[in-house]
């Protein structure tokens, strides 16, 4: 068979697709010619990493209607190809245009399955319902390797299919969620081959270490994409390390995509030994990662540093205890700053991040997390915060009560609630009172320690 995968705008481009890349290494992998191409990229824009204004749909069809000759031109080549299926890896800010595209394809040649997939898609699997049928046959949801395997081989089968729901004789079926795979050691590498270094933000290769979290934090929506907690052996890893130098051997810098890339430490480490034994050079590996108690001890930071692993984002979320166990974040304050402490100290760069208004966040916890800024900005290259603390798809969303939710209006997004200890007013001015802060104190607040902005400055 023969699948397009494609991502159309606007995305932030900061990394190579490493969605829509591990689908078309499957793809292959079981015997189908693949095209996969970032459409993306071919028309930037400055803003890409701005989701509330490529959320308004109004923006988003200004923009495609500007666009519409060199659309017309991407039918085309996609038509040239004559896929049997369309794969289209989609968020918030791509719907628009996706959904164009989709119609597009579908006028000119109805037979092909057109099929949305990606983690918002998950998120947003119920309210994505009015779209199947028009102009997408199916809708992909958590894992997306076997689901969409099994739709390009399903042939005319009109049946339910696990992973996805999709448009049979008039009406949606859903098919439930699909097991994840357990071994993704026998995954191929994703196939960077198709896309082009230098048109993204970050010049490096995007590397998943496992999928899903080993925590389970109560603002967090992971689980609506990830069901559970599963890691590569660090010696797959370092061979796909292996293979990343072998077939761009210009890399310097890897990317991490994980929730967090030391939730397994004992891989981690085991993979450190052997980058530092293999004697691979890698100029920075950065990603995400957690408070890990593992990381309290000098001897660790240096063994991490020495692999290349010397660039860290942090999600802190609060300078509270009190407000850390509400989270279910398995730390104190204390330790967080200590380990921020010793990274800074020998050499390791991290970012943090705070989690501004949370729903039982009183005064009180608020300025403990003021303190904690102001004593841990000196070992951090920037502090971002989240402008609000989103109530829908997590267990805040599920038990409201237990964290002292009393009012949701759900229709804006799950940011217009009010709790016992806060209102939109009030989480406005802490988040207005927490920027000023770290301006005094001469400290960095990106919102993204990544967004385009910041890079052109450095």
């Amino acid at each position: 068979m023969r699948i397009g995968l494609f991502v159309f705008p606007v995305r932030f481009a900061s990394l190579l697709p490493i969605d829509i890349a591990y689908l078309s290494a499957y793809l292959k992998m079981r015997g189908h010619e693949v095209y996969a191409h970032d459409f993306n990229v071919e028309i930037p824009v400055i803003n890409d990493c701005d989701n509330a204004f490529w959320g308004d749909t109004n923006n988003q069809e200004e923009f495609f209607n500007k666009n519409k000759q060199i659309v017309e031109r991407w039918i085309q080549h996609i038509l040239d190809f004559s896929p049997d299926v369309v794969g289209i890896s989609v968020w918030e800010a791509q719907l628009y245009f996706s959904l164009q595209l989709a119609r597009m394809i579908k006028a000119k040649k109805k037979e092909v399955k057109v099929v949305f997939g990606g983690p918002w898609c998950s998120h947003m699997i119920a309210p994505l319902n009015h779209i199947i049928g028009d102009g997408v046959d199916y809708i992909v949801y958590g894992e997306g390797e076997a689901t969409l395997a099994e739709i390009v081989e399903s042939g005319n089968f009109k049946g339910a299919i696990t992973g996805c729901r999709r448009w049979i004789d008039g009406e949606v079926i859903d098919g439930g969620w699909r097991e994840e795979i357990s071994n993704l050691d026998s995954l191929p590498f994703p196939d960077y081959t198709p896309f082009s270094f230098n048109k993204y933000l970050i010049s490096a290769y995007p590397i998943l270490l496992g999928r899903g979290c080993n925590w389970n934090c109560s603002f967090c929506t992971h689980r609506l994409v990830w069901q559970r907690f599963r890691y590569r052996s660090a010696e797959n890893i370092f061979k796909e390390i292996q293979h990343c130098f072998s077939q761009y051997p210009f890399v310097k810098r890897f990317q991490s995509c994980d929730h967090s890339m030391n939730a397994n430490m004992t891989q981690l480490l085991q993979l450190c030994d052997l980058i530092i034994a293999g004697n691979i050079k890698i100029e920075e590996f950065g990603g995400y990662g957690q408070v890990n108690p593992r990381m309290l001890e000098d001897k660790v930071i240096l063994k991490l540093k020495q692999a290349g692993f010397n660039s860290w984002g942090i999600g802190i979320q609060s300078g509270s205890d009190r407000i850390l166990k509400s989270m279910r974040r398995p730390y104190t304050a204390a330790q967080a700053e200590k380990m921020l402490e010793i990274m800074h100290r020998l050499g390791v760069s991290s970012a943090i991040d705070f989690i501004i208004g949370y729903p039982d966040e009183t005064e009180e916890d608020f300025g403990q997390t003021l303190e904690f800024a102001t004593r841990v900005g000196k070992y951090v290259t920037n502090i971002s915060i989240a402008p609000h603390c989103l109530v829908g798809g997590n267990d805040l969303a599920l038990y409201p009560e237990k964290y002292g939710i009393y009012a949701l209006n759900k229709e804006e997004g799950g940011c217009a609630w009010e709790s016992s200890a806060n209102t939109p007013a009030v989480r406005f001015l802490r988040y207005q009172t927490m920027l000023n802060h770290l301006a005094l104190q001469g400290i960095s607040s990106q919102y993204s320690d990544t967004d385009r902005a910041r890079k052109s400055h450095k």
